[in-house]
């Protein structure tokens, strides 16, 4: 009988944004509550100046990050709130890098972050809001 291999996830939080502390709160307890029985979990905290942080480990720029540490993890739950995180940054990096992730992807994260563009969208497509 073939064992089922556990999911690697890595809980990305942090960021440099003003919902920093929010998404610490967040990827917390993304982190807590994934079923171990299921999922390999990993913090990753990305600090005020983008750097991220892989458990004890010290600070690693992003390229160090994605060159030595993206092949530890099957897939990355993106628990960033604001910038870079919602508005289709780090979803585009990591389209780019072909790191699988959580959420929505770069286009509906951007139009989502620009009110008047998403707006348009809505408008375009004949939705409306119930007031």
């Amino acid at each position: 009988m073939i064992k089922n291999k556990k999911i690697k996830v890595a809980v990305l939080m942090g960021g440099p944004s003003s919902e920093r502390e929010v998404s610490l709160i967040t990827g917390k307890a993304v982190f807590d509550n994934l079923d171990r029985k299921k999922y390999q979990v990993s913090l990753i905290e990305m600090d005020k100046q983008s750097k991220f942080w892989l458990k004890e480990k010290e600070g690693r720029r992003l390229v160090d990050f994605v060159n030595k540490d993206r092949n530890k993890f099957d897939v990355v739950f993106i628990a960033l709130h604001g910038a870079p995180g919602e508005d289709g940054s780090i979803q585009g990096m990591f389209d780019t890098l072909g790191i699988k992730y959580t959420g929505c992807g770069v286009l509906s994260s951007a139009l989502s972050m620009n009110k008047v563009y998403a707006g348009q969208i809505y408008f375009i497509n004949g939705l409306q809001l119930n007031q």
